[in-house]
């Protein structure tokens, strides 16, 4: 079930529960907005898919963060967060089984690859450039810029005037 985007509007016919959306629907609201967060792993996408700015969610997940941090689990801001954080584990480890089941019953062996470059840094491809190369070691020396004369003019090289090419004349002999 989608949260409808009418419902973000407060019935008067309801009693006032807080000044939230989130405090006053609870958790039918957590749970619409977590399958979105499910899907896209992306607070300001399902924010706006509700009609919501990112900067409430993030509000009221630091609010639940807070709340968790001093042991109190029990409040729907604690609530929140911690079925924010269940979602996007639940959006990496589905991506992970199709990632795995790609390297496994399609033989894609590049989607394993990937994976396990991205898991574990000592399969990443190297990131920085090899100065060695084939040939035997490259020594590099670093200057420091305090060791550079202070006018860099006379470095470098002078600009020669433009010289004016005349035209060549006919000779109509």
């Amino acid at each position: 079930m989608t949260w409808p985007r009418e419902k973000l509007k407060r019935d008067p016919a309801k009693p006032d529960l807080g000044n939230t959306i989130l405090e006053r629907e609870g958790k039918p609201f957590i749970e619409s907005f977590c399958k979105y967060v499910e899907l896209t792993d992306s607070i300001p996408e399902s924010a706006s898919m509700l009609g919501l700015t990112p900067t409430a969610i993030y509000d009221w997940k630091a609010r639940g963060d807070v709340h968790l941090e001093m042991g109190k689990s029990d409040t729907i801001f604690a609530e929140f967060a911690l079925a924010i954080k269940k979602s996007r584990s639940s959006f990496v480890v589905r991506n992970m089984m199709k990632i795995h089941k790609a390297a496994e019953i399609e033989k894609h062996w590049q989607a394993a690859a990937w994976t396990l470059e991205r898991r574990r840094p000592e399969f990443r491809l190297n990131q920085e450039p090899d100065y060695q190369g084939g040939g035997g070691n490259v020594q590099v020396q670093f200057i420091e810029e305090t060791a550079l004369p202070e006018k860099r003019e006379h470095y470098q090289e002078p600009v020669k005037p433009v010289q004016k090419i005349e035209p060549l004349e006919d000779d109509d002999d």
